[in-house]
């Protein structure tokens, strides 16, 4: 973790849900290409950060980076990959801020939020859960140090109920050799319903998102846009790609696979992945 930094600027966003009895905080951020301060509302000792969905206003392949994350909040920006500029507008993005550890919700579902620092690069490390999940968790996963600047996104495969397997991808061009950086996760138990007021759902998708697009209905109803995280729970293509999203509506939204061009010109996903999703609204 980068030491002695100061943001450039504060994050817009909307008000956070901070929930008094779930130790978890969640709020949407407009962010670019320049470091911005997340400031977190809520009380954390230890806390774990996962941003990860990338807003689709700008065509340019990127992911979300993170720093500096404390108690007091955490640093986040767009990154693009190496071979472009780096220079990327405004994009939204969910965050999700959970105590470390293991918590239960009032339904009875599960969720565990914890880190794995690796090199692993164009390969995978296999991380256990504390504790054996009931049912098969959604993971999302977020670097969250910059050890090493090149663009690198964290990605999934082989999730069951005792672990899963991890690692990181640069863009396709490199030589996929990147030092250790913490990985951020929280996995979470499919279920929805309403914790301290703030209404929730998490699921996941069939293998059947690649490049050309999905439209993910939401299963609970919600008023407005909610926010919304969402995450590739497979690697079922080898190239380097995050996961953008667009058309957030109370009803659903539109998501897709997106490659990068710094091999070639091609940005076909054609093998489909299973996409994990946190869809949620506060109702206060």
């Amino acid at each position: 973790m980068t030491s002695g930094y100061v943001a450039s600027s504060e994050a817009d966003r909307s008000s956070p849900a901070v929930l008094p009895t779930l130790p978890l905080e969640t709020g949407e951020l407009e962010i670019d290409s320049d470091w911005q301060w997340v400031q977190i509302q809520g009380f954390f000792v230890d806390p774990v950060v996962v941003v990860k969905g990338l807003g689709g206003y700008e065509s340019d392949p990127a992911v979300v980076r993170i720093k500096d994350v404390s108690p007091d909040g955490f640093s986040v920006r767009v990154q693009e990959w190496d071979y472009l500029d780096d220079v990327h507008g405004v994009e939204s993005v969910t965050y999700l801020v959970m105590e470390r550890g293991r918590h239960q919700l009032p339904s009875g579902e599960w969720i565990e939020a914890g880190s794995v620092d690796t090199k692993a690069t164009n390969a995978f490390q296999y991380h256990a859960f504390s504790s054996v999940f009931s049912d098969t968790p959604v993971v999302f996963a977020s670097v969250v140090t910059v050890n090493e600047y090149d663009t690198v996104n964290a990605r999934l495969r082989n999730i069951d109920t005792r672990g899963f397997f991890v690692g990181m991808r640069e863009q396709e061009s490199s030589q996929q050799t990147h030092v250790t950086e913490r990985i951020d996760y929280i996995a979470w138990e499919p279920s929805e319903g309403v914790v301290d007021g703030l209404k929730y759902a998490v699921g996941r998708t069939e293998s059947a998102v690649t490049h050309m697009g999905y439209t993910l209905p939401f299963s609970a109803a919600f008023e407005r846009a909610p926010l919304f995280i969402a995450d590739m729970q497979t690697t079922a293509g080898s190239d380097a790609a995050s996961l953008r999203w667009t058309g957030l509506e109370p009803e659903g939204v539109d998501i897709w696979v997106q490659e990068e061009q710094s091999r070639d010109a091609e940005m076909r996903h054609n093998n489909a992945e299973s996409i994990g999703y946190f869809v949620a609204e506060a109702q206060y």
